[in-house]
């Protein structure tokens, strides 16, 4: 397990994950990982909390968190998640 500590100072919540999992999935995470010293926590401020949330049973399961059910809702989670995807150099071949 490895420590995140997700968002800025403001606003950030801790979340706990397999490392070996956020590797696979993450560009990003694995750059993260491997710069850092030790098996201490990586704190990534880029990202918002409520938006990492979808990603940890992403990574998980391979499904995403349901989402409001409009059309409105839908469009604004798909960019969400796109922008995350981008932000953290996801593997395309993956999603």
């Amino acid at each position: 397990m490895r420590t995140l500590y997700v968002g800025d100072e403001r606003d950030q919540d801790q979340f706990d994950v397999y490392q070996d999992l956020i590797i696979l999935h993450s560009e990003y995470l694995l750059d993260r990982i491997r710069s850092a010293t030790g098996e201490g926590a990586i704190v990534i401020d880029k990202i918002k909390p409520g938006l990492f949330t979808e990603f940890v049973p992403w990574i998980n399961s391979g499904n995403f968190l349901p989402v409001d059910s409009t059309t409105q809702g839908v469009a604004v989670h798909w960019i969400w998640r796109w922008q995350l995807g981008s932000d953290l150099q996801v593997r395309a071949s993956l999603l």
